[in-house]
């Protein structure tokens, strides 16, 4: 019996790096290596992904999912096995896109990669988490290649999932949701979802998108008030709140909150979970290290334990283990964003320096 997976089987998955199109099957497949392709076309000819193809024919768990893997022995659901109800027919139909890193905020735990912001704090970031000459690696990157996209995607994307950087700042995903607003079939039959920070959303945005029938918007929050201001700097909660209410009440529009949990918010996520347990989706930083939630106090996990009912969140609790190094090290780095930001990370996020 094989092991199925749509997007590997339908789907174009597109991460621009600046070193070129990195070949992975999705956002989730993790390894040591990260292997890069000049032209998007080259990606589904690599060997890797034969390799993964093959093994799943074969109904073996390639050690490169193995997030998904994790995530279905602990909740019995992961990335693979949530996909949309359709009946897969071509290589176009689901597509994963990260064009840019443009963004016009910079989360504690982000990178420039990653998030433009963090160009003003290049000081901080080089510092604690090195990338020597990185702005300028970033700025000679080649273009994104739209024009790959807008001539595959038109009546065949079933899914079109689009990241950052911030997709509802970048100005090119606009113009290419705009040229596809052009597109009775996808109009129709294509699902837009865009991971955003939920401070994004605008007048046009909504003069396009209300054209589609089916819209979902992945709301990045790792907290609830203060925590979330805090941690995805520099986001406005009440702003979160009430674009999050404009998705609530259009009949094409749908949402879910997404926590990325760290040491920075697992002692809050609990209450988040509470209020979301609806609509939130859960998954661990890994990077940096030192804002793992290795780095909190012993005391500050077994508080969270006792009160824990989700068993991903029990997960991460039983296998943690206390990093000495790292909570020093996670305390000097907040402490030089607090300076450079003007920000209080002993009063929104105690639970760092207890």
């Amino acid at each position: 019996m094989s092991i199925s997976c749509w997007y590997l089987q339908n789907g174009v998955y597109m991460d621009h790096t600046h070193l070129g199109y990195r070949v992975a099957p999705c956002c989730q497949y993790s390894s040591d290596e990260i292997i890069t392709v000049e032209r998007p076309e080259d990606i589904s000819n690599h060997s890797l992904i034969k390799k993964i193809k093959t093994d799943f024919e074969n109904d073996i768990k390639h050690s490169g999912c193995k997030l998904c893997w994790n995530n279905e022995n602990i909740t019995k659901e992961s990335y693979r096995t949530r996909i949309p109800k359709i009946s897969p027919k071509g290589k176009y139909e689901n597509w994963d896109i990260r064009p840019s890193n443009i963004c016009n905020i910079k989360c504690v735990m982000c990178r420039p990669e990653c998030s433009s912001k963090w160009y003003e704090d290049i000081d901080i970031f080089s510092k604690y988490r090195g990338g020597k000459n990185i702005i300028e690696k970033l700025q000679s990157k080649k273009e994104f290649d739209w024009d790959y996209v807008k001539t595959h995607a038109p009546n065949n994307a079933y899914s079109i999932y689009i990241a950052g950087g911030e997709p509802l700042y970048d100005k090119k995903v606009f113009d290419f949701i705009n040229y596809l607003s052009n597109f009775d079939w996808n109009l129709k039959n294509t699902w837009l979802r865009f991971n955003t920070n939920g401070i994004s959303y605008t007048d046009k945005w909504d003069t396009v998108l209300s054209k589609f029938e089916k819209v979902f918007f992945i709301v990045s929050m790792d907290g609830l008030n203060e925590v979330d201001e805090y941690i995805r700097f520099p986001t406005n909660y009440n702003e979160k709140l009430k674009q999050m209410k404009i998705f609530s009440k259009r009949e094409n529009y749908h949402y879910g909150v997404n926590a990325t949990i760290s040491a920075l918010n697992f002692p809050n996520i609990n209450s988040q979970i509470k209020k979301y347990y609806r609509r939130i989706g859960l998954n661990t930083l890994t990077d940096p290290d030192f804002l793992h939630i290795n780095s909190l106090k012993p005391k500050i996990i077994e508080k969270v334990k006792k009160s824990a009912t989700n068993p991903y969140i029990i997960d991460m609790a039983n296998n943690y283990k206390y990093n000495d190094e790292n909570n020093k090290k996670m305390k000097a780095y907040l402490q030089d964003l607090d300076k450079k930001r003007n920000t209080n990370s002993k009063s929104a996020l105690p639970w760092c320096w207890k």
